[in-house]
Parts: structure tokens; sequence; C-alpha cells
């Protein structure tokens, strides 16, 4: 791989682990550049999402501004940790990288990707009670995007992805940051983060993103998704039409045509996920040499 100017901070997970708000926060600091592409998913392998740049001069071209304003450039491609060879080609391309990676509760983490997926109609079990005892029983499925993150079980397994995380990239320049401390009124975790990532500590608004919630209607939900061609259509049309954006018509459509999912872990007792991710939740307890008592109570 062609060395060049890569960005200078990777935000490598975990998916539905505070990751888009980590992102939002840092892009309110004045040295950080706000990349127009938050998950290019260059290194990743083909086939793992639908949506990616896979041009290494149109990747690198992503962050030229930030490299002619002097700013911090950040890849938040949050699907990297799943993938170590991903991690190492980033760290042969660029070996002064600083990566971070958010860590959650992983009964929590599981439901959290099964709601996403299902909004993003990747997910075809209709809950997650099915989607668990499929996995279970199946694994991994053998076919369509984000087939690692649907493996619910093995992307829940926070322990053994840190694990291999720790294993590639150097310890000084990884930063690890759990998901029920970094986002508490009384957390010193982005201070901190500024420090290493070599930026001045700086005022920011706090904003929740990535809601729980399912379409409430498939088909309307496949037109008006930004990836689908009659989305892409409509982006070329409304730029005649001055009071109109694509993005009025997503606020619309995710404030009148997408219905809230109240599940939560007390729904799926039977299936003793606390149970199952038990060692995997020791084993970063014991790689961090620290406990996290937000994971148990």
């Amino acid at each position: 791989m062609i060395m060049g100017d890569y960005p200078d901070c990777f935000i490598i997970g975990l998916p539905k682990a505070g990751t888009t708000a980590l992102y939002n926060i840092l892009t309110q600091s004045s040295e950080v550049f706000d990349c127009p592409v938050k998950e290019p998913n260059f290194f990743l392998p083909e086939g793992v999402t639908p949506a990616g740049v896979r041009n290494q001069h149109d990747y690198v071209g992503l962050y030229s501004e930030a490299k002619d304003n002097k700013l911090l450039s950040i890849d938040a491609s949050i699907s990297y940790a799943h993938f170590p060879d991903s991690l190492e080609k980033i760290v042969k391309v660029k070996p002064d990288a600083k990566f971070v990676i958010i860590l959650r509760r992983p009964e929590k983490l599981v439901l959290s990707q099964y709601q996403q997926m299902r909004y993003g109609l990747f997910e075809e079990c209709e809950s997650f009670r099915l989607a668990w005892v499929d996995r279970i029983t199946n694994g991994q499925p053998a076919s369509g995007n984000y087939q690692f993150a649907r493996n619910y079980p093995e992307s829940g397994a926070v322990g053994s992805i840190l694990e291999k995380v720790m294993a590639v990239v150097p310890s000084d320049s990884l930063k690890i940051l759990i998901y029920e401390e970094i986002f508490s009124q009384e957390s010193k975790d982005i201070i901190m983060l500024s420090d290493f990532l070599g930026i001045q500590p700086f005022e920011f608004r706090m904003k929740k993103v990535n809601t729980r919630k399912e379409p409430a209607s498939k088909i309307v939900h496949r037109l008006i998704i930004k990836d689908s061609w009659i989305f892409k259509l409509f982006r070329l049309l409304v730029k005649k039409i001055p009071f109109i954006s694509p993005g009025h018509v997503r606020r619309f459509y995710d404030k009148k045509m997408v219905k809230p999912l109240d599940a939560s872990l007390s729904d799926y007792g039977e299936l003793e996920i606390e149970k199952y991710f038990e060692a995997e939740k020791r084993k970063v307890e014991d790689l961090l040499s620290k406990k996290i008592p937000s994971w148990w109570c």
C-alpha cells in the first residue's frame, strides 16, 4: 500500500458504543477537521460494508484540507476494531497514528447493534430473540453486508476484540474508553483524550444520536434512506429549490414515519445474555487492570 498523508487519528469502534457522539464532540474543537465522510472504511476488506472509499488517492484527498490548515484529521470507520488485518495496514502506513476505541457493556451493545441492523434493513429476523438464537445456533450470517455486526455473540465479545486490538496497536498509540464512563456528567475522559490527541481542551455540547428506532414502512424506508438511487436523485433535484433540502426530508421522515424501539434487556432474560458475556467483561477488566462497576449493576 502506498504511503501518504493518512489521517492522524482513527476511531476504530465499537459500533453502537457512542462513536458518533464522540466524533461530534471532537469536531467541535477548532483544532479538529470535520471530514465530509465520517466513515470512509478504506482499510476494510471488500464486501464488509455497502459504502466506502476504495481509491487511495480519493481517500487521502478527503483529508487534504486538514493538512493545509494544520488540523487534526480523524477517520471514524468504526468497524476497524473487528478486523486486525485492517489495523495492521494502518499501523504500517501511518506508524504515528493515534487509535481510539470505545467499549460498552456487551449485553446492551449487541441489542443496540441489532436495532441498528434492523433500521438499516440488514437484519431479517423480526426480533432480537430470534436473531440471537439463530446466531448462537448457526453462527455468522453467510451473506449480506455487515455480517460481523449481525453475529451478535461475536460482535459483543468485547474482551476478545480488545485483546486483538492491543496485540496490533502500540500501547502508547491506543486510548481505550468506556461508554458508561465517558458520557457521564463527571467524566474527565474528554479532557484526557484531548491531551492524548495533542489538542487543547475545549468546550463542547453533548448531543444524543442514533436513538433506537425502526421504520414504520420498509418499502418507504428503502426509498428514502441515503444510499438509495431515489434519494441520490432527489439530492440533485432539490439543489434548485432553495427552501427544501434532503435534510428537511430526512428529518420529516424520522419524525413521521419512524417508530421508536422500546425493547430492553429485561425483555430477554431467558436468553441469559448477561451470563453469556461474563467472561468477556472480566477479560476487559483484566486487560485494563481496573473494575467497571457499571457493567455489573
